[in-house]
């Protein structure tokens, strides 16, 4: 049984505009935008995946290294001498 309250909201929902609406879409849009939004999510999750393992892995070569007192080499200046 609903809450008065929520039957009050609900009383507000243009169902019969959102039917017609729905109604006009063709259902090929639907079916492609399904069929290539499951790949683009399955890539953008491979993306974030992969960014979350490079981040991890560098995280951790940094904190082996600091732990063992590596310093990075000095990089030589090229170009003209300033004096």
């Amino acid at each position: 049984m609903l809450c008065p309250m929520a039957t009050a909201i609900t009383d507000r929902i243009p169902i019969e505009q959102i039917t017609a609406e729905a109604r006009g879409v063709p259902v090929s849009r639907v079916l492609a935008v399904l069929f290539f939004g499951t790949f683009w999510l399955l890539g953008y999750s491979a993306n974030r995946l992969w960014l979350g393992v490079v981040i991890c892995g560098v995280s951790v070569r940094r904190g082996w290294r600091d732990s063992a007192g590596w310093q990075p080499p000095v990089q030589q200046q090229y170009g003209p001498e300033i004096r």
